[in-house]
């Protein structure tokens, strides 16, 4: 067994739980979130592996979808739908408008996204063409990973996040018809959304050599953390009395391996502040699962 097929276990055992704990909970909300933002996890990712020709996958995932070398793990489609529903319960709890709710849903992903992609490229979990393996930062990518992997991704999940967000608010989650005709009219969307902001991003890196790419990204994602932290700070928060393990168990087993596996690829010998960063993400995170607010201000 490899990183990658540990990894790919371990995913569908996440979603597993994912599954389990909204079934349990009776949470049709959660249920029909995961089912739009799979879908579009699915449409986006078959797009690009078919016609940016920006990225592939490895051959050895155990189950894929589409033909070799044009095909997607089916782990990564069902990921995006558990990460996706997970976030926006996470981000709901705090009562910002939907726009803010659906950055901080991004941001939760995201932040952990930028870890994963730096250790899934050296363990071959797929691979990015014309990107030079190393660990330097520059305009054209975070340590061999595409700033405009970051800014898409921080595009397509507010993106999809805000139309689930629109539906849980007006659509009765008991009229079984209508959740499933917006499930599909947000996964029709968001794959708009997400094809559209992974083009947007293609054509910043050509005419400014990715350049827009990392300020654009570190511009949103650094407003959001400002933004956010004013809000926890001025909020009456608790620790909640009714913990919600589920949720904090499937961002501590996402996590845990990532940051695992950059100890083994032995990164922090020369680049310690990534581990510092990704270890403080992965509290930060969990903290966030625990905190419930007491007031809405």
């Amino acid at each position: 067994m490899t990183w990658m097929n540990w990894y790919e276990i371990i995913c569908y055992l996440l979603v597993a739980i994912f599954l389990f704990d909204s079934i349990k909970r009776k949470d049709k909300k959660s249920l029909y979130a995961f089912g739009s933002a799979a879908l579009v996890g699915f449409t986006l990712e078959l797009f690009s592996v078919n016609f940016t020709g920006g990225y592939y996958y490895n051959n050895d995932f155990l189950m894929v979808i589409g033909s070799k070398p044009h095909h997607f793990p089916i782990f990564g489609g069902l990921m995006w739908g558990a990460l996706a529903s997970y976030s926006i319960r996470i981000a709901k709890k705090f009562k910002f408008n939907k726009l803010i709710t659906s950055f901080f849903a991004g941001m939760l992903i995201v932040s952990w996204d930028i870890i994963l992609d730096v250790i899934a490229i050296r363990l071959e979990f797929w691979t990015w063409v014309g990107k030079t393996i190393d660990l330097t930062v520059t305009n054209y990518s975070f340590m061999g990973v595409s700033w405009g992997n970051f800014l898409g991704y921080m595009i397509m999940v507010p993106g999809v996040s805000y139309f689930i967000l629109r539906t849980q608010e007006h659509v009765d989650e008991n009229d079984t018809k209508k959740q499933l005709l917006h499930m599909i009219i947000n996964w029709l969307i968001g794959a708009v959304i997400a094809i559209g902001g992974t083009l947007l991003a293609i054509l910043l890196n050509k005419v400014t050599c990715s350049l827009s790419s990392m300020i654009l990204f570190l511009l949103v994602w650094v407003v959001m953390v400002v933004i956010i932290a004013k809000k926890v700070i001025t909020s009456k928060i608790r620790i909640a009395k009714k913990k919600d393990y589920p949720i904090m168990i499937f961002w501590l087993g996402n996590y845990v391996f990532v940051l695992y596996a950059l100890l083994y690829l032995n990164i922090q010998a020369t680049h310690l502040w990534l581990l510092i960063v990704g270890i403080a993400f992965m509290l930060i995170t969990i903290l966030f699962c625990l905190l419930e607010p007491l007031t809405d201000n």
